[in-house]
Order: structure tokens, then sequence, then C-alpha cells
């Protein structure tokens, strides 16, 4: 019975030591690129680089979709080199001329090998799959922030000319109260209701993204660390999920 624990623990270790090499190669990489053509049932993705040459990866089995991406969009794949091919767990919509990022509603974690070892590795891959998670949350954030920016300058205007009264706040931007009925103003200008309109518009892109980005965060990420992560970006607001409000006539 000892010599055959023995045999056992060998092995076990024999395993962690063939799996730690690979799942350390497996890392993610950030690449912008052009969208060819996106195919879900042959599980590919052709996109042109920078110097207008084209590359195709693998579909990681753990993407269902592309979210609303389509052939010509300029986006941001997550692209992971582990054993084998290239292949891409998720899609993003870069920014645009408009400063709109709509993140595609796709899983952003990578797949987890089944390898059938000590527990102690079980628990390195989590590790790895939440690290990589919290990463790409994280960036999501950050540039939809970036893109909240100009909403930022025209709630300023909108603030001094328009006698608006907001919460204040110090984690989130004044003008998510406009969703939730906490802010009052003087809509009595064309001015007022056209800068109250422009800030809609492009607010609803921001919390569509963020909404967006938060149903696939939950799946690996507690409210907690979503929350500290959406407050170093001034993003940390519950109302994701708010209709938009009516647009006022100009």
């Amino acid at each position: 019975m000892k010599s055959q624990r023995m045999l056992i623990l060998v092995a076990s270790l024999a395993l962690f030591g063939a799996a730690g090499p690979s799942m350390a190669q497996d890392t993610a990489t950030y690449m912008n690129a052009e969208l060819v053509t996106a195919d879900p049932i042959r599980r590919i993705v052709v996109v042109r680089g920078a110097g207008g040459t084209k590359e195709t990866f693998d579909l990681d089995d753990t993407v269902g979709s592309v979210g609303p991406v389509k052939p010509g969009d300029r986006v941001v794949l997550t692209v992971h080199a582990g054993v084998g091919r290239r292949r891409v767990t998720a899609i993003a919509k870069a920014a645009s001329s408009s400063g709109v990022v709509i993140v595609a509603p796709t899983p952003l974690t990578p797949r987890t090998a089944a390898v059938v070892v000590a527990p102690a590795t079980t628990t390195v891959v989590a590790v790895q799959n939440k690290a990589a998670a919290k990463d790409a949350f994280a960036r999501q954030v950050a540039l939809l922030s970036q893109d909240a920016k100009p909403i930022d300058a025209t709630w300023a205007s909108f603030v001094t000319a328009c006698k608006a009264q907001p919460v204040h706040t110090n984690d989130g931007r004044e003008w998510f109260g406009l969703w939730d009925n906490r802010v009052q103003a003087d809509y009595s200008s064309g001015q007022c209701r056209e800068m109250f309109n422009q800030m809609v518009q492009s607010g609803e892109a921001i919390k569509q993204g963020m909404a967006a980005a938060e149903t696939v965060a939950l799946k690996s990420l507690t409210a907690g660390e979503m929350r500290d992560i959406r407050k170093m970006n001034l993003m940390d607001w519950d109302g994701w999920a708010l209709p938009p409000p009516q647009k006022r006539e100009p």
C-alpha cells in the first residue's frame, strides 16, 4: 500500500510538471485589427493587421458569439498563444471616431484545461483564469471611462448654462443622475435640451458597454472586485440596466 501511494504521488507530480509549462505559456495578448470575417460555425476569425496582412485565428470554445461586431469594424482581440494554434477568447469593438466603445458580449476568461492532477494544480488554473478575467474587465472599464470624457465636458457646460443641481459623487460621473432622475435642471432653453439629448445619446453607448462587460465579469469576479475597478475609473454606479431617459424636444 505504501509503495502504491508513492507511485500515485510521483505520477501526480509528473502530470503537474508537464501541465505547468504549457499553462505558463498560455498568456493573453491584445491586438488591434480590422475584422474581415468571424465564423462561429467553422470557429475561425480572420482579421487584417496594421500592415494589411490577413491573419487567421481559432475562435475559442468559450466564445458563443461575436456580439455586435461585423466585417469592416476595427476591433480589439484578446489572443491566447498556448500550445497549438493561437485562439481568440474575446472580441471588442475598438473606439470609433465618435468616441464610443461597444463591448462584444462574449466570455473573456480562457478555457480551463481538464487535467486530473493534485488539487493544487486546479487552484493554480483557477487563479490564472480569475486574473485574466480581472485584467480584461479593468481594460474595458478604462476604455469606457476614457470615452466618457467628452460627455464630462458637455456636462460641465450643462451645469453652468442650465442651473443643474447634481448629486455629487466621488466614484462616478454626476451625469449618471440623468438616468435615475437625481438631476434637476432648467430646460427652458433649446441649448439645454440639446445638451441633455447629446449626453443621453452618448451616455447610452457607455452604459450598454458597461452592462455587457459586467455581465461577463460576474462569471469570474466578485461584486467587490468589480466595484473597486469601477471606482478607480470614476465609473462606480449601479444603474447600467436602467432604460434611457426620454429625449427632450430641441
